[in-house]
């Protein structure tokens, strides 16, 4: 969250908005001051409300950049990607204002880790963001690729927990063979909105 630079009074687009990530951020993002548009499927729009967002949009409805300006919403001040892949970045500029930041934690590839890159794909992944790091120094609005440091931002975590700020739970699961693989398969499929907890219990 610190990559966001977050004060009272900006607005933010999530991408994502109801995920594990997204879902806290949202809750971050509003203790913050501000105001915050939820990108996520139909059927949690009413989640992400309950979460904070003020406004939620689908992404199967009308693409999303047109509903803001549209609304009037734009220009944006931040983008955060929690989803990943180059159209959402490309959504992302047609609303972000000049002195606004995408902020990714995935970066221009969809659902990075399904599949196999090998070396040419990595390195077009890493020379697509190289090129967007550069060229949006000078040009804006700010491209910003982060994720989570080990350490520096525990404390953090620990505050925003104690406050209440805790990601969302999609399913809780037994610690039993079978359900662990259905939520597996339900994961890799991308049909969780939030964590899935697995319930440790003492054998009596």
């Amino acid at each position: 969250m610190r990559a966001l630079d977050l004060r009272p009074g900006l607005r933010i687009v999530i991408v994502g908005a109801t995920g594990g990530i997204g879902g806290m951020a949202v809750q971050l993002a509003g203790r913050a001051g501000v105001e915050v548009i939820g990108i996520c499927g139909s059927a949690h729009a009413e989640r992400a409300k309950q979460m904070g967002c003020s406004l939620v949009l689908g992404y199967h409805d009308e693409p999303w950049e047109r509903q803001i300006t549209r609304r009037g919403r734009a220009p944006i001040d931040r983008v955060l990607d929690v989803v990943g892949g180059g159209d959402v970045e490309v959504a992302a500029r047609r609303v972000l204002g000049a002195d606004g930041a995408f902020v990714t934690v995935v970066g221009p590839e969809h659902f990075i880790g399904d599949r196999g890159l090998g070396w040419i794909g990595v390195l077009s992944v890493l020379g697509r963001v190289a090129y967007r790091l550069i060229s949006s120094r000078i040009r804006g609005p700010r491209y910003i690729l982060t994720g989570p440091t080990a350490g520096k931002q525990l404390a953090d975590v620990a505050e925003a927990a104690a406050a209440g700020v805790l990601p969302p739970i999609d399913l809780t699961v037994p610690f039993e063979l079978e359900p662990i693989r259905r939520a597996l398969r339900r994961a890799a499929a991308h049909q969780n909105n939030g964590r899935i907890i697995i319930g440790m219990s003492k054998a009596g």
